[in-house]
Parts: structure tokens; C-alpha cells; sequence
């Protein structure tokens, strides 16, 4: 059993002890975040990105929206949520497209990722902590800002790629 070293409102950091497959024992920590969810919000063609002021980098960056599932929520259910949070669109679909693990040598944090559509502007209503403005964009913009590393958050270009080269450009759903 993993032992909790730190806990605060956002994460724990646990202690392991794991026999690696070369039959050595490793003693290690990770990072446990609970359950996110990352959307991809389209409408007519365009990527709905946030840009958002982020603290800790002490800058803006662009990103699409995400957000932390609340207890015995669905991840469809929290990418509806979440997205209408921190847009203030709502959505009438939240179909699964991936998975991945955000940085698998330091966390367990696997976030979903969701095509969002049918989108209606209703109200957003951020966290006091969240700095968010929100921009349509085209395909060919975000494939330029992800070329032009404008966008550097890893979660959003893995959105945007997969958006554009297996929904977007062959139609695979």
C-alpha cells in the first residue's frame, strides 16, 4: 500500500515500493491529483481555446478548457460541467475521443479528452482563481500556433492534434 507523505486541497504525494521487472526494488513518490477531464470545444469548424493566467509560470498560456471531476461525477458529466464553468458554454454532447497520462514519471494523472458540440453561450462562472478569456480559433491557426510553439501546454496540443488529424481531417468519430 502506497503511503501518503503530503496531502493539500489539490493533491497528495505518495511513497512507493515497487519490484521493477529487473527484479530490483525501487522506492519512489508521485504525484496523485484525483480525476481530471480536458475538452475540446467546436463550434462550426472552430476550437474554442481559453488563455489563461497561470500562476505558478507567472504568464499567460493558451489551453483548452479542463477541470477536476467532483466526487461520484462522470468525466462526460465534468467536461459538460467544467466547460461551462470556465466558458460559459453549454454543451448538448461530450463524446470521448483518447486518453493519456500528463507526465507519467512524476504523476498517476490520466485526463480523458472530449469532443464537445452543440455548444449555446449561456453564463460561465469561474473560480476565483481562474484568469480565463476564451477565443474561437481555425484549424489552420492552432496547427500554426502549435508549429510556432505559441501553444506549449501538452494536454492542448494533444487535443488539438488528435481534433485535427483523426475527427477534423478524416472524419473518424
Amino acid at each position: 500500500m502506497d503511503k501518503i507523505v503530503h496531502r493539500n486541497k489539490r493533491f497528495v504525494i505518495k511513497e512507493f515500493k515497487r519490484k521493477l521487472p529487473s527484479r530490483t526494488t525501487m522506492v519512489g513518490y508521485y504525484m496523485d491529483p484525483g480525476k481530471g477531464v480536458v475538452m475540446v470545444p467546436v463550434i462550426s469548424g472552430k476550437v474554442l481555446l481559453e488563455r489563461q493566467y497561470r500562476a505558478p509560470l507567472k504568464k499567460w498560456i493558451y489551453e483548452l478548457p479542463a477541470g477536476r471531476l467532483e466526487k461520484g461525477e462522470s468525466s462526460a458529466i465534468a467536461a459538460k460541467r467544467e466547460l461551462l464553468e470556465e466558458t460559459g458554454y453549454e454543451a448538448t454532447s461530450a463524446k470521448y475521443l483518447f486518453s493519456s497520462y500528463s507526465s507519467p514519471g512524476i504523476t498517476i494523472e490520466q485526463l480523458p479528452v472530449f469532443l464537445m458540440t452543440g455548444l449555446k453561450k449561456r453564463k460561465s462562472y469561474l473560480d476565483r482563481d481562474e484568469v480565463i478569456k476564451t477565443k474561437l480559433y481555425s484549424v489552420k491557426e492552432l496547427l500554426k500556433m502549435v508549429k510556432n510553439n505559441k501553444i506549449n501546454d501538452g494536454k492542448t496540443i494533444e487535443g488539438i492534434l488528435f481534433y485535427t488529424q483523426f475527427v477534423k481531417r478524416s472524419g473518424v468519430r
